[in-house]
């Protein structure tokens, strides 16, 4: 593909497909109510969870939370990504994709296959120059050495591709850089380095080297431990075009490779924990690479299995390393989905533990590690006297920042409940809206020191009142949920939604009334590849409690309440700004003004 992809085009796309056409094609499904249901195909499941909305347009697993449009499923299920699955469902439809029109937003098309292409053949190329040095170069024998000392054999060796970066300072552009393109290329890889003089010399040097594979197996980076002394002792390849270091796992591609229905995935440390754990039989290990677990990891293990099992050292820097992951995974613990914490005992870590106890004793480890509410309940709790009313008052302020970062759902509830449990405060007092279960989770801060102010019902709802963002969220549902309401709203609507809180709903809504028969898909797909793209997703997710016949009145309630809101915060700064003033420079028609603010202040307010 030449170029971007008309938005247009897209639109029209989703238009003309139907969700159910295309997903039955690649997995059955059985319609039920209003809705069809199947086996979800991203994770292994014996009841179906996995449900299409032929209205919506739109799929979602209760199971695993995966979501979207016809081009997200057949992204996800094809493994491909976005021009493909547009090309494909244009062909099966005897469409032609335009060639020349740029790229949605945000998706850089122009680095497409095209460009990357030989950027894959490159990292081939180094990878296997790097086994071949493995095998014959004359100072190999020390990574040899070591590999055999770490108990490695050589066919779990050649399973992992792992290879030898010699010394020397121009070995890949002595035997791979034999023109200037290749040598950019080995530039662009981040294979070698360009100084301030303008010299370039091998990143990787006398180390054992570790190829970083993408989900399709092709290598995208490597990984480097130094055989000398040399810091630092572990060395990654840099960020590239290919290569997003805070988004990949080691070991992922060899886990899927060996496992056609992934269960639960163990993340370690380190790229020999990985190596080691394959070799002794527990080839579902995965690893960072050399970056704290974050929500990017988890949501990607998550589409492939519905456990993750975090494996670190029993100190004090592996217990930090915990709560990081335990942070980082409270937003994306949907219903279905287990997380649990495995602590090594001092000095050890999976590579030594494994070969010192075997299998089946590191396995039963595994099997029981401490799920993820008791960790979060125990670590908070940690020198707090929950004898005590102050202690139990002190550990559910800690605690409920925590729990407002799982999103809603069963567990959600069952974790509130165990915290009314364990403090002997009613539920209903932890209890918050579902405003704050839908929108994008903040960060929790570090080192577990957050405090919560649990309010009353009705200093709750005088905040939902004064909140625009809960009654924008609750129109966007809405629209999801019966598209043609965008009809409904006229232009001089619109053109009052012009500030920066308002602008996805107005977006949204202009993007449906340009279509006679709008759908959610079409709205989804608009905002494919966006910040936006997330929340969009969840309330689509989210049930419609507001019955059918009152679904108009709701929504028209909702963009009164928005415009109301937006004119209340314009009166109030320009009645701040006149109270500013002294009296005495304040002028008549100033105080006529400011009266009459006030007065229309305590009209809306009535």
């Amino acid at each position: 593909m030449a170029g971007r992809i008309p938005q247009t085009f897209i639109d029209t796309l989703l238009e003309q497909i139907d969700i159910v056409d295309v997903i039955d094609g690649r997995v059955k499904l059985k319609k039920s109510g209003r809705n069809y249901t199947a086996r979800c195909p991203f994770h292994d499941e014996k009841t179906p969870s996995f449900s299409v909305n032929q209205e919506k347009q739109f799929y979602y697993c209760f199971g695993c939370g995966a979501s979207g449009n016809a081009i997200g499923f057949i992204m996800n299920y094809e493994n491909i990504d976005f021009p493909k699955a547009v090309e494909s469902l244009s062909s099966s439809l005897g469409l032609e994709v335009p060639q020349e029109i740029k790229s949605p937003r945000n998706l850089k098309y122009s680095e497409s296959k095209k460009s990357y292409e030989p950027l894959y053949e490159c990292l081939s190329q180094v990878s296997k120059f790097y086994q071949s040095q493995l095998r014959e170069h004359p100072a190999a024998h020390r990574a040899v050495a070591y590999l055999k000392e770490r108990g490695l054999t050589g066919g779990i060796a050649k399973d992992f591709q792992i290879g030898f970066a010699p010394p020397g300072w121009n070995n890949l552009i002595n035997n791979l850089g034999s023109s200037e393109s290749d040598q950019q290329k080995l530039l662009d890889t981040g294979m070698i380095v360009k100084n301030e003089a303008g010299k370039t010399y091998d990143r990787f040097r006398d180390r054992i080297v570790f190829p970083i594979r993408d989900r399709q197996g092709r290598v995208i980076a490597f990984g480097g431990r130094v055989l000398g002394n040399d810091k630092p002792k572990y060395l990654n390849s840099p960020e590239t075009s290919i290569f997003h270091k805070s988004s990949e796992l080691y070991g992922l591609y060899e886990a899927k490779l060996h496992n056609r229905s992934l269960t639960r995935l163990l993340v370690t440390e380190g790229y020999l924990d990985v190596i080691a754990l394959a070799q002794f039989g527990i080839n579902y290990s995965v690893a960072t690479l050399g970056t704290s677990t974050n929500k990017k990891h988890i949501e990607r293990i998550f589409r492939l299995c519905p456990e993750v099992i975090f494996c670190f050292d029993g100190d004090q820097a592996g217990r930090t390393a915990a709560v990081k992951a335990l942070e980082a995974t409270l937003p994306t613990m949907l219903d279905g989905r287990q997380a649990r914490f495995l602590f090594l005992p001092d000095g050890e870590d999976p590579d030594t533990l494994i070969r010192a106890r075997g299998k089946d004793y590191l396995e039963s480890l595994i099997s029981s590690a401490t799920p993820l509410e008791e960790f979060l309940f125990d670590t908070l709790s940690k020198d707090i006297n929950m004898e005590t009313m102050e202690g139990r008052a002190r550990f559910s302020k800690l605690a409920l920042p925590y729990l407002n970062h799982l999103p809603a759902g069963i567990f959600r509830e069952l974790m509130l409940q165990e915290l009314a449990n364990k403090t002997g405060i009613s539920k209903s007092s932890f209890s918050y809206s579902e405003e704050n279960a839908i929108r994008p989770p903040q960060e929790v801060e570090e080192n577990s020191n957050l405090v919560a102010t649990v309010t009353s019902n009705k200093s709750n709802n005088q905040s939902y009142e004064s909140n625009p963002s809960f009654f924008i969220n609750a129109a966007i549902k809405l629209l999801l949920h019966r598209p043609n309401l965008a009809h409904q709203v006229d232009q001089s609507i619109l053109n009052k939604l012009e500030n920066r809180a308002t602008v996805v709903l107005r977006d949204s809504i202009k993007v449906l009334k340009k279509n006679s028969s709008p759908t959610s898909a079409l709205l989804l797909g608009h905002w494919h590849g966006t910040t936006n793209e997330e929340l969009l997703k969840k309330l689509a997710n989210e049930e419609q409690l507001v019955p059918e016949e009152g679904i108009e009145v709701q929504f028209h309630d909702a963009i009164t309440k928005i415009l109301q809101i937006s004119d209340e915060s314009v009166i109030s700064r320009e009645i701040s700004a006149l109270k500013s003033k002294s009296y005495s420079s304040i002028t008549d028609e100033e105080k006529k003004r400011l009266l009459k603010l006030l007065q229309m202040k305590q009209n809306m307010e009535e």
